[in-house]
């Protein structure tokens, strides 16, 4: 009888378990569904749009449209007004005015979130520039660090490259910007976590029953003879060289802060020679 009890305990609490795993499964399924909706809109509930315009002539026709669709994608999922355009020459303008000048040109206002990217070839300057709406995503000491990782890359006369990396920290920027997105992301891996490690504990459990119940004695790991070793290890000698690491000494790195367009747009950015 008593043998009985437990075999229809055991069995109820296996269907409780099953019944508990379907229910969390049912939950993970609706969580992944929603995270599929929330992603068909952009971070920045805006319509982005990608411009590139390469007057400068420094990308082949393959690297302009490689560039075009992953800047596409960028503005899609940020919602950013996102602008790259070189020139030979600014028209004696300060470069980031004068890109500010050429994005509202195009028809851009500082109402919307962009962010630019110049490069002018005739006096080797590059800015990156924000607008008013979107400068809480690219603050100063942002805009300079994109700026310095563009003019690395244009030192070296790769472009290319210089305007992917441009592209990439524009998404970071507004992908990992504040805590919201970063505590989705651990609250959605929580979640996950705690379903696999239900599941996996539920298994063992359901495999031995009486592992509860178990109990193992330290004297259970001490059969036959044991024996303990003392070693040393004596220190002879050391040596200890060092020598100086060059630090780059480029006098181009970014400077930058808030300005005006012609028309008295509100914009901030950052700029410097390579």
């Amino acid at each position: 009888m008593l043998e009985n009890s437990v075999t229809r305990k055991n069995a109820f609490w296996k269907k409780v378990f099953l019944l508990g795993t379907m229910m969390l499964l049912c939950v993970m399924c609706s969580v992944s569904v929603w995270a599929s909706e929330v992603s068909q809109t952009s971070r920045l509930g805006t319509v982005g749009k990608m411009k590139l315009y390469d007057d400068a002539e420094l990308l082949t026709e393959s690297e302009e449209e490689s560039l075009m669709q992953y800047g596409e994608l960028v503005a899609q999922e940020t919602g950013l007004q996102i602008l790259i355009k070189t020139t030979d020459s600014t028209q004696g303008k300060e470069i980031r005015l004068y890109l500010a000048d050429e994005y509202e040109k195009l028809g851009g206002t500082d109402k919307q979130p962009a962010i630019l990217l110049g490069i002018d070839m005739g006096q080797r300057e590059a800015a990156v520039v924000t607008s008013h709406a979107s400068i809480d995503y690219f603050p100063v000491k942002r805009t300079n660090k994109m700026t310095d990782a563009v003019l690395d890359d244009l030192s070296n006369g790769d472009y290319k490259e210089a305007m992917e990396q441009f592209l990439k920290d524009s998404r970071d920027s507004v992908i990992n910007y504040g805590v919201k997105p970063v505590g989705k992301i651990v609250g959605i891996s929580f979640a996950v976590g705690l379903v696999l490690a239900v599941i996996i504990v539920g298994i063992m459990i359901w495999r031995h029953p009486k592992i509860s119940n178990s109990q193992v004695s330290a004297s259970s790991y001490l059969q036959g003879k044991s024996q303990i070793y003392n070693r040393k290890d004596k220190i002879i000698s050391t040596h200890t060289s060092s020598r100086k690491i060059p630090t780059n000494q480029n006098n181009g790195r970014s400077s930058g802060g808030s300005f005006s367009s012609s028309s008295g747009g509100s914009y901030s950015g950052s700029s410097g020679r390579f």
